[in-house]
């Protein structure tokens, strides 16, 4: 009985880490780049980095997202960790390249990001093996991975597409073309239930 006590304490503090650490990280990244609202006066690039910043935004409900369906299972694994990280590196770029309008190179980490996040579910679906025997959770972990793999998959490739055409569009049509992709991509995480957030 009390080992069982001790192992979930020490499972709860494991996810509190993972959270929290997850939670300072995405915080460091908008708040160093609140100061350059200050600095922007062209609207493109305006937008542009108010946009970047929704996607920092998207992403940290997707790192809770993943929490709350995986728990222990990514919380407790090193390689989640570091590839959390590699995901947060590129998330800064994004943000810091948005700063000074440099659309191509942001976007290509937004593209290096998908790649990551895709790489991570295939493991995860495909190599990882699950510590819950739990079958219900299982399932449940297995349809968010199959979902997870398709959406990526999807913006993975337009993105492909719109980045090798970078040099026959204007900076309006390529921001406007990777913000579409980008809120189809946001539209269907809803729609699949990777993300469960209601309005009230």
């Amino acid at each position: 009985m009390k080992k069982n006590m001790v192992k979930e304490a020490e499972q709860e503090e494991q996810i509190e880490f993972s959270t929290i650490f997850f939670d300072t990280l995405f915080g460091l990244v908008l708040f160093f780049g609140i100061d350059s609202l200050l600095d922007i006066k062209d609207s493109l690039q305006m937008f542009f980095y108010l946009f970047s910043s929704i996607i920092i935004i998207h992403w940290w409900m997707i790192f809770r997202a993943a929490d709350d369906c995986f728990q222990e299972e990514v919380t407790s694994s090193f390689t989640d960790l570091i590839i959390g990280i590699l995901e947060i590196v590129c998330l800064d770029y994004i943000i810091l390249l948005a700063k000074v309008g440099d659309y191509f190179n942001s976007i290509k980490f937004l593209f290096f990001l998908i790649a990551i996040d895709l790489f991570w579910g295939l493991i995860w679906k495909y190599v990882g093996q699950w510590r819950t025997k739990n079958k219900a959770n299982i399932i449940t972990m297995e349809r968010e991975l199959t979902n997870i793999i398709r959406n990526n998959l999807f913006l993975f490739s337009t993105l492909f597409i719109t980045l090798f055409c970078y040099k026959y569009l204007s900076d309006i049509q390529f921001v406007a073309a990777v913000f579409a992709l980008y809120a189809t991509y946001v539209y269907v995480s809803f729609r699949t239930k990777i993300l469960d957030i209601k309005l009230f």
